[in-house]
């Protein structure tokens, strides 16, 4: 009487299963290859349609988060950043422990300035893994720098400007080409900066203000004392500004005049020096930190 081996069979339609499922992981990393090639080449329509048919033939593969990861950036080089979420969060919904697609989506949304949505995906890719916590970490600190108004540290002492003198400076003891009646001579004033800011900004001189101190005493220019009349008068801009983008300061250059009796006077810790421009990132200055006098430091 014929029997069925039943262990057998079993073994036999295993072993099927397995080599159907390699040959169709075989399709679908020919089809990513396929789609890595076209992107490279910038051919990005073309590239989404072979990243789909890897994902569709293997979508809980290892190969398959790469293939979304290619089909989503495809999708922003098209300008069409929408599909690529989308693209993110249909492959999430088959394979919601995806931890590398859950950062991707998380990058993705980030560079969007999406940071809220941005953050949900890294705090759920937390949870599934610990150790993402430290990375989470890192791209919180980028948000919080690229979110952050910029601000004035301090004045470099190197400064040839002398912020630490006091009211009734004469102006000829600023330097010794000034002792001449209407002679004058280009200063400068040196700030460190928190964060990089954008150089056009920065280096127009329109986006400087250089006045005397105002509000309160002592703050207030020459302590609020009445101001004489051979008191010299900074102009409001100044003649250039030099960015250094490396270190983050910026160099205000300006002149300073000597009044045709030679014995104008100054007071310098209270010239007040305000930059109003913008950040890299576009941002406006923070209001409480964008002005410098040598009296009260920076406000």
């Amino acid at each position: 009487m014929f029997s069925i081996d039943l262990a057998a069979t079993a073994e036999a339609l295993f072993a099927a299963t397995i080599s159907s499922r390699d040959k169709l992981q075989a399709i679908s990393d020919s089809a990513l290859s396929r789609g890595v090639t076209l992107y490279q080449k910038e051919d990005y329509s073309a590239a989404v349609k072979e990243f789909r048919i890897s994902i569709s033939l293997t979508p809980d593969s290892s190969t398959a988060p790469d293939a979304v990861k290619y089909l989503a950036s495809s999708y922003v080089k098209l300008d069409n950043v929408d599909q690529a979420v989308s693209e993110y969060q249909a492959y999430l919904k088959l394979n919601p422990y995806s931890g590398s697609t859950l950062i991707n989506l998380g990058n993705l949304l980030y560079a969007e300035d999406r940071y809220d949505e941005a953050i949900a995906e890294y705090e759920k890719a937390v949870k599934l893994d610990p150790s993402v916590n430290n990375y989470l970490g890192e791209v919180l600190s980028r948000y919080v720098y690229k979110v952050d108004t910029p601000k004035i540290e301090f004045a470099y002492s190197e400064s040839t400007f002398p912020f630490y003198l006091s009211m009734n400076t004469p102006v000829s003891l600023l330097d010794s080409s000034l002792s001449s009646a209407g002679a004058y001579k280009i200063f400068s004033m040196k700030f460190q900066f928190d964060k990089a800011l954008d150089r056009e900004s920065v280096e127009n001189p329109a986006n400087w203000e250089i006045s005397r101190a105002d509000g309160a005493a002592p703050a207030l220019y020459n302590f609020g004392l009445e101001i004489s009349e051979t008191e010299t008068q900074l102009p409001f801009i100044p003649d250039y500004v030099v960015y250094d983008a490396l270190n983050l300061t910026a160099t205000v250059f300006f002149r300073v005049y000597q009044n045709e009796t030679a014995d104008a006077t100054i007071d310098p810790g209270h010239i007040e020096f305000r930059y109003k421009g913008k950040d890299s990132y576009g941002l406006s200055m923070d209001p409480s930190k964008d002005q410098f006098t040598g009296f009260s430091g920076i406000f």
